[in-house]
């Protein structure tokens, strides 16, 4: 078990995803500032949270190292996501932000999403969006980035089927 939620938070951190959605209602565009996410971005603190039911409350079950990985984010909309332990390469792709509301620098919600090469070692599990890519709820506030993964199920009768990672971030090496 210990190794799967190993697996599982390295995809989540050490990767990127994006999905689409319609509305038949015209929604005003919010005017994104991508300038808010570039940077070099480094772990400050991450959980990973499971529940035994879809409907269920989440528990944390594993902390992530502070410090262990971090994003830089170009202005180009490229991204490297950087193992700062030495045990896997770095994985580079691209990025795509769905921003949600935006006050000034701060982003209150925003869908983010990571597209890399790399992502095609995991493509058969429910980490991945249809498109391949990983995707990320995401709000910047304060100087702090802070990430959310999409759930994913774990298959399997484990105890806790149902998994997510949480992460928060400050900008700078």
């Amino acid at each position: 078990m210990k190794k799967l939620v190993f697996y599982v938070v390295m995809i989540f951190c050490g990767l990127p995803n994006v999905s689409a959605g319609c509305s038949e209602k015209e929604v005003d565009a919010v005017e994104v500032d991508n300038g808010t996410l570039t940077g070099y971005w480094k772990l400050l603190e991450g959980a990973s949270l499971t529940k035994k039911s879809k409907d269920g409350d989440w528990v944390q079950t594993a902390t992530i190292k502070p410090g262990v990985f971090a994003y830089e984010f170009k202005p180009d909309n490229t991204f490297i996501s950087y193992d700062l332990t030495g045990n896997f390469p770095a994985a580079k792709g691209t990025w795509k932000l769905d921003v949600k509301s935006q006050t000034g620098k701060e982003i209150g919600s925003a869908g983010l999403f990571l597209y890399s090469d790399n992502f095609k070692d995991i493509a058969d599990t429910d980490a991945l969006e249809t498109d391949g890519a990983m995707k990320f709820q995401l709000s910047i506030k304060g100087g702090r980035l802070h990430l959310v993964s999409k759930e994913i199920a774990l298959g399997g009768s484990g105890k806790y089927p149902y998994m997510r990672n949480e992460m928060t971030f400050v900008q700078g090496k």
